[in-house]
C-alpha cells in the first residue's frame, strides 16, 4: 500500500508533463502501476469478483456521476459539484435498498468528473476515463477494505490512463 501511495504522489508531480508530451518517466510509471496492480490481484486470488449484470449498472452509474459532476463543476465548482452528485447517489441508494451499491459508484464517478478542463477537453475523454474507472472499480471493490481514498485513487488512475492513451494516440497519429 505504501508503494501505491508513493506512486500516486510522484505521478501527481509529473502529471502536467504527461499531458504536454509523451515521456519515458510517465510511461515507466504507468507500466509500474499496471504491473503492481496485476501482481497484487494475482497474489490475493480475486475469487470474490464475478462479472454479472450489476457490474454494468455500476459502470453506468460511474459514467453518469462523472458526466453530471463534469457539467456542474463548470458552473458551481468541482468540490461542490462532487458533493451534490454524491448526495444524489446516496438519496437514490436510500430510496431503494436494491440500489445500495449505487452510492459508491456514483461517488467514484464524481471524482472522475472533478478533473480539470486542462486534462479533459471533451465528454468523449470523460466517458473513456469513467469506463476505465468502472473496470478498475469492479476488480478492486472487494480489496483495500478499510483504507480511505480508494475511490479517489481509482478515479485518479483512470484519468491518468486516459491522459496517457489520448497522448499516445495523438503521438501515433501525428508521427
Amino acid at each position: 500500500m505504501v508503494y501505491i501511495i508513493i506512486f500516486f504522489g510522484i505521478i501527481f508531480v509529473t502529471l502536467p508533463q504527461l499531458k504536454s508530451q509523451i515521456n519515458t518517466i510517465g510511461i515507466s510509471y504507468l507500466i509500474i502501476f499496471i504491473l503492481s496492480l496485476y501482481f497484487y490481484l494475482k497474489k490475493n486470488n480475486d475469487t470474490k469478483t464475478t462479472l454479472n449484470i450489476l457490474n454494468g449498472y455500476e459502470i453506468l452509474s460511474i459514467i453518469s456521476g462523472a458526466m453530471l459532476t463534469f457539467f456542474l463543476s463548470r458552473h458551481i465548482g468541482a468540490i461542490t459539484a462532487s458533493g451534490i452528485v454524491g448526495f444524489i447517489g446516496y438519496l437514490i441508494s436510500m430510496s431503494n435498498k436494491k440500489l445500495f451499491f449505487i452510492q459508491f459508484s456514483v461517488f467514484c464517478g464524481s471524482f472522475v468528473g472533478m478533473t480539470g478542463s486542462f486534462y479533459m477537453k471533451n465528454y468523449y475523454e470523460l466517458v473513456i476515463s469513467s469506463f476505465i474507472s468502472g473496470i478498475i472499480y469492479i476488480f478492486l471493490k472487494n480489496h483495500f477494505l478499510g483504507f480511505g481514498g480508494k475511490l479517489g485513487a481509482i478515479a485518479f488512475s483512470a484519468v491518468l490512463i486516459t491522459i496517457f492513451l489520448t497522448g499516445l494516440l495523438r503521438y501515433v497519429i501525428f508521427f
